[in-house]
């Protein structure tokens, strides 16, 4: 079962169970995009510099690579070849492909700005997305670039993707929405969304990992990590609540605009790069999976499937005041609710009875939490 996490109730009943605790390695310069090889090196974008560093697993910080404009996201293949896009604003976008030793061994110039980057399992070839033109592109092992997507909306600013069990997941940076990618139809379907919070300059999701078969991004303005099932879309926050740069226990541990983000299994790490600090935090024993836990908002959606009426009904923890939208898989908002939960209960109830037969998604939001349920009309 996934299991829900949220950052105010991180109690793990398990007594073997190793603190999850968060430590920043201040060498370097790392703002944006990170990537891992196979012996577990971390690769960091300075997205307002021209460099990408290197931190070695024996702890060390070095130059990897530099003459970019803009680094951004970053890949590494299963041949360890890491992928630099260079998001050139105002210029000319281009992927380089290095190896390790920080030889480049190709450039794959013309695009407008490439942001993030992944490998496409059982292939040779790279997933890769554009910032400016809000499109989907496949990198071939010969160089060729392929358009998969580029008819605009919902694609929206695309930087995060990652890949879940065999599927490519992809998060616009500028409304906060995640979306699984269908190759069989080359469209996005709507997954989950992240709550708007912070100044609207900065209420953006940064890129997009994976761990423990959950979806982990960043939110840059809220200073938050959130956690999402990339099968029911639940979204809550895993670590963070205000801006700051504190260490220890991810209860009590805060962030400073983070942006990159990689889920490591292998070392059941989760690094993070602070684009308001230009450090790389790495948050060790990271768990978001363990039985256990507990939620500060627990919903239920009746009846499911439904004909004409649905009734909501939960409980909140910490919040009134909450949002419930629902939406349809190409993420088209279909209702909308902002509600007082009296003693912090939900009681509403929406009238589904015109909407088209499918699939529906119910996102209630309340203070930094959100959750979402899937329900069938």
């Amino acid at each position: 079962m996934k299991t829900k996490i949220t950052f105010l109730t991180i109690l793990c009943v398990f007594a073997f169970a190793k603190a999850q605790t968060v430590s920043t390695i201040i060498d370097g310069n790392f703002t944006d995009g990170l990537g891992i090889d196979s012996q577990g090196n971390i690769y960091g974008s300075e997205f307002g510099g021209d460099t990408v560093f290197k931190y070695d697993t024996d702890g060390t910080v070095a130059e990897f690579a530099s003459g970019f404009t803009n680094p951004n996201g970053i890949a590494v293949n299963d041949q360890d070849q890491i992928f630099i896009c260079d998001h050139a604003i105002g210029g000319e976008g281009i992927i380089y492909k290095y190896d390790q030793d920080g030889t480049e061994l190709d450039t794959f110039g013309g695009l407008t700005t490439p942001s993030g980057i992944q490998p496409i399992p059982g292939t040779n070839d790279m997933l890769f997305v554009e910032y400016n033109t809000s499109t989907v592109n496949r990198l071939s092992e010969d160089g060729t670039v392929t358009q998969l997507y580029d008819d605009g909306l919902p694609m929206n600013g695309p930087a995060g993707v990652v890949y879940v069990d065999g599927e490519a997941y992809i998060a616009n940076f500028n409304d906060r929405r995640i979306y699984r990618f269908d190759f069989d139809t080359n469209t996005p379907v709507f997954v989950a969304e992240l709550p708007s919070i912070g100044p609207a300059n900065l209420d953006f999701l940064g890129f997009l990992s994976a761990k423990d078969g959950l979806l982990i991004a960043t939110h840059l303005g809220g200073h938050q990590i959130f956690s999402i099932d990339p099968n029911t879309g639940e979204v809550n926050v895993f670590a963070g609540s205000t801006i700051g740069a504190t260490d220890g226990d991810i209860e009590t541990a805060t962030f400073n605009l983070p942006n990159g983000i990689l889920g490591d299994d292998t070392t059941n790490r989760i690094y993070i790069s602070d684009a308001g600090t230009a450090n790389l935090r790495i948050i060790d024993n990271a768990t978001l999976n363990v039985e256990g836990f507990s939620i500060d908002m627990q919903i239920e959606i009746t009846p499911n499937p439904t004909k004409e009426l649905l009734s909501i009904t939960g409980q909140l923890t910490n919040a009134q005041n909450y949002n419930l939208n629902v939406f349809d898989l190409q993420g088209k908002l279909i209702s909308e609710i902002k509600g007082i939960a009296e003693g912090g209960q939900i009681r509403t109830s929406i009238d589904s009875s015109l909407w088209r037969a499918g699939t529906y998604l119910v996102q209630i939001t309340a203070g930094n939490t959100s959750i979402t349920k899937k329900i069938i009309k």
